[in-house]
């Protein structure tokens, strides 16, 4: 008695937790899953499994009502990992057809390896990942790697690093929008992409972003152009403290006039060795066109002192003592004192002040339609020059030389021969943003979407290259080495985009 009492009591048990609700249903309605990859696997509410390959037709028969189909693709060396979930509702009798496509869903990024066990594609952060244990072993590779969006509209500038390992991000509001007005906004997030505060700075006339640098006690100075209506630039200089208090703001009139050829006055800015700062501005004043160049004393804001001088804008300036600089421009490789003023003269008997104290022509010959995009002075006796090559799958050209205009080296680099060629039919790739680091150069390229970062050394070789962004509208505008990676800002999907990379992780991932 007492043993039938204890299975009685367990049937009653799996019987109150049974659902009867399909028992009174007609499986009538049907399912059909076209299948377009191979080897793919369906699962349909965890309870139907089946495998399907390419031109597969399954026909599943269904009671009504709501049902999640999940498709998903087992890690491996050819192929991709890929999950992603639909909810469907389906009738009495009803027949539902769905296609499986994965170049569809190409939503969530993802990790292909190739034959050598080297990540192929590396795009490196999970979005809504199915918490299984391929996704774990892949957030385990990623420690340290995050992103974030924010405001839309923002268009960064420069992103720093504060004393605190947290960043600064400067950009300008609404650049593109010819009918809002522009204004700089600063934004600093923590040192896990968290945003801790937002600041916006405005005139009465558009005013943007143009850099920012770090200063003593943690404050930051911000540079910026003010344009009026009539398209007159102003300077606009600002000190912030660390919380994006204003402490001082300073003006410096032009009467420059901003056109399509001439889209800035500023030219040029740095830091130099004292912590103050550096501002080479174009003016018109006594109806001709001059060449200013400004030291900003970055505790009051006031012009240490300031000079006009002859020659092109520069590409890359070094300071080799107080107003001494090695600079490069288009053509020349230059030394500018300007504790040396040397009066010469030119056509019809005038005359004008000189700080060069020598220059040397720089000799290099670009291919026919090869783009310069910067030169960076490496020491007092070599040079790189990046340009972008006149050919859709050559994403950059780079060329080491010395001060005698010697090539030391010169390097092509292409787009990566494992990547998706289809990515880029339709729009060359471009340099969009790059920078010195004490061991070679950091570069991001991309046709508008998809960028690639890549870093090279000294010697002109790839030490790796990475995806950013797959399937969203992409573009870095800046790129801040760190201890422990690399940071870029940039713009995905019109919002103000963040990305921290371990350095680990970026030393592994060279494509092969």
């Amino acid at each position: 008695m007492k043993r039938d009492l204890t299975l009685l009591f367990l049937l009653s048990s799996l019987l109150w937790g049974f659902n009867f609700s399909h028992l009174f249903k007609k499986p009538n309605s049907r399912l059909k899953v076209i299948c377009d990859e191979n080897n793919e696997k369906i699962y349909l509410d965890d309870k139907f499994k089946t495998e399907c390959s390419d031109g597969d037709e399954i026909s599943l028969v269904m009671y009504e009502g709501e049902h999640t189909l999940v498709v998903k693709t087992e890690p491996s060396k050819e192929h991709s990992y890929y999950y992603f979930e639909t909810k469907f509702k389906i009738g009495d009798g009803v027949e539902k057809t769905i296609k499986v496509n994965t170049k569809k869903y190409y939503t969530k990024q993802f990790f292909i390896e190739n034959a050598k066990k080297s990540l192929a594609y590396k795009f490196l952060y999970l979005e809504n990942y199915p918490n299984d244990s391929f996704a774990q072993q892949i957030r385990k590779k990623l420690k340290g790697t995050w992103q974030k969006t924010f405001t839309k509209n923002v268009i960064p500038v420069k992103i720093i690093a504060t004393n605190e390992e947290n960043f600064i991000i400067l950009g300008t509001f609404n650049i593109y929008n010819k009918n809002s007005k522009k204004y700089i906004v600063v934004n600093k997030i923590d040192k896990n992409g968290n945003l801790l505060w937002t600041k916006n700075f405005k005139s009465k006339n558009d005013l943007y972003a143009k850099a920012i640098y770090k200063t003593k006690n943690n404050n930051f100075i911000i540079i910026g152009e003010i344009k009026d209506l009539n398209n007159i630039s102003t300077i606009y200089i600002l000190k912030i403290d660390e919380n994006g208090n204003k402490i001082w703001e300073k003006t410096i009139k032009t009467k420059y006039k901003i056109d399509k050829y001439s889209p800035s006055s500023l030219r040029y800015s740095m830091q130099t060795k004292d912590g103050n700062v550096l501002i080479i501005f174009r003016t018109y004043l006594n109806k001709q066109y001059h060449k200013k160049i400004n030291k900003i004393n970055t505790i009051t804001g006031k012009s240490i002192w300031s000079y006009e001088f002859r020659g092109d804008d520069p590409y890359d300036m070094k300071e080799i003592n107080d107003k001494d600089y090695l600079t490069i421009d288009n053509y020349y490789i230059s030394e500018i004192n300007f504790n040396k003023p040397i009066r010469k003269k030119y056509g019809y008997g005038k005359s004008y002040i000189s700080y060069t104290l020598w220059k040397k022509k720089i000799k290099l010959e670009s291919e026919y339609g090869d783009k310069l995009i910067t030169y960076f002075i490496i020491n007092n006796n070599e040079f790189v020059e990046l340009v972008k090559p006149d050919n859709s799958y050559k994403i950059a050209k780079i060329t080491k030389f010395d001060i005698n205009s010697k090539i030391l080296w010169k390097k092509i680099i292409k787009v990566p021969e494992l990547m998706d060629r289809d990515m880029w039919l339709f729009d060359e790739p471009k340099i969009t943003s790059y920078t010195k680091v004490k061991d070679g150069i950091l570069f991001s390229a991309g046709p508008g979407y998809d960028p690639y970062l890549f870093k090279i050394d000294n010697n002109g070789n790839v030490v790796w290259n990475s995806m950013l962004c797959i399937n969203h509208t992409c573009k870095v505008n800046s790129i801040l080495p760190i201890k422990d990676g690399v940071v870029v800002s940039g713009t995905k999907d019109d919002k103000l985009w963040v990305m921290k990379i371990d350095a680990n992780l970026l030393n592994k991932l060279m494509e092969k």
